[in-house]
Parts: C-alpha cells; sequence; structure tokens
C-alpha cells in the first residue's frame, strides 16, 4: 500500500446557544455533507461554503485540526 496516509482530521464547528459544539453540515441532495476533511486544500475548498451556513444560521464557526491519531478498530473485507 502507498500514498497519502490520514494523520489528522480538520472540521468547521460551530457552538449552539446551550454550548454544545458540532460539526458545521450542509444538506446536499437530500444527504448531509459534513465539513471535514483530512488536509487543508480541501477545508480551503469549503470556506465560503461554512460562511454561506454560518452567516444563514447566525453563528460563528471555528476551523479546528486533530492532530490525534489512535485506530479504535480495523476490519479487513478481503478475507
Amino acid at each position: 500500500m502507498s500514498g497519502k496516509r490520514i494523520e489528522g482530521m480538520y472540521a468547521f464547528t460551530t457552538i449552539d446557544e446551550e454550548g454544545d459544539e458540532g460539526i458545521i453540515a450542509e444538506l446536499m441532495n437530500g444527504t448531509w455533507f459534513p465539513f471535514i476533511g483530512a488536509d487543508m486544500e480541501r477545508m480551503e475548498s469549503l470556506k465560503e461554503r461554512a460562511k454561506v451556513v454560518a452567516r444563514t444560521v447566525g453563528c460563528k464557526y471555528t476551523l479546528k485540526r486533530f492532530a490525534y491519531v489512535e485506530t479504535l478498530e480495523e476490519y479487513d473485507g478481503r478475507t
């Protein structure tokens, strides 16, 4: 196996009135699309949409990087 490996994740997050934090998502073609990614190029491509969602909802957003990686489970569907 070669290629890039995911070493962290990024997410646009927001905090609601009760103080609960969540990932910004948008409903697209009947499916929720969370604003997450594994590299900054992806996050830059989502930034304008995150601003639109934040303006529409009337909140601020935060771009966070989650750097700690822990494998909790693996499944090999090839066997």
